[in-house]
């Protein structure tokens, strides 16, 4: 009776693909799929201030806008942890213990610049958000801003949601 090696009986079954896929989370995963370019949201540049209603609705409308994509991209982002959730079981199954640790520490790499990338884009939106308020307060003396910016004043003060991906052993980043 004739032994196969696993890379030969996988070879003999067709089942080829599966190593393929595993040495793609080993050696060259990248998170294309998360990356927060991905989502196209559209980079805000915000006035110097606003100097009437009209002016504070549209950045207010851009804000909103802008915060529901990055909701979309923080869902999706949220949805592939913990790390290795992503890798499909029939290439888990081919995978030694060793190539499964290696490819989640190759992910947990991609996932932890993915998250930082993001972390800073929203950073950037907030602080041009709060720059752009205190000039248009400071414009108006309050008297264009209406409701219509609270809501995305809201937003941003309750949102204590930071992209962070779990890593081994339950620890944030």
């Amino acid at each position: 009776m004739a032994f196969l090696t696993a890379g030969a009986a996988l070879a003999a079954n067709g089942e080829t693909a599966p190593r393929a896929d595993a040495s793609y989370y080993v050696n060259s995963f990248d998170g294309a799929d998360l990356k927060f370019s991905r989502f196209k949201c559209v980079a805000l540049v915000f006035p110097v201030n606003s100097a009437s209603n009209e002016s504070v609705r549209r950045v207010d409308k851009a804000v909103r806008l802008w915060r529901d994509c990055f909701a979309r991209f923080s869902a999706r982002f949220d949805a592939a942890l913990p790390v290795g959730k992503g890798i499909p079981e029939d290439v888990i199954k081919v995978m030694s213990a060793a190539d499964l640790a290696k490819a989640k520490a190759a992910m947990e790499s991609v996932y932890v610049q993915i998250a930082a990338d993001a972390t800073m884009q929203n950073e950037q939106v907030r602080q041009g958000y709060d720059k752009w308020l205190a000039a248009t307060r400071s414009y108006s003396n309050n008297s264009v801003l209406s409701g219509a910016t609270e809501a995305s004043k809201r937003s941003f003060k309750n949102d204590e949601t930071v992209v962070q991906p779990e890593l081994p052993g339950g620890r944030k980043h």
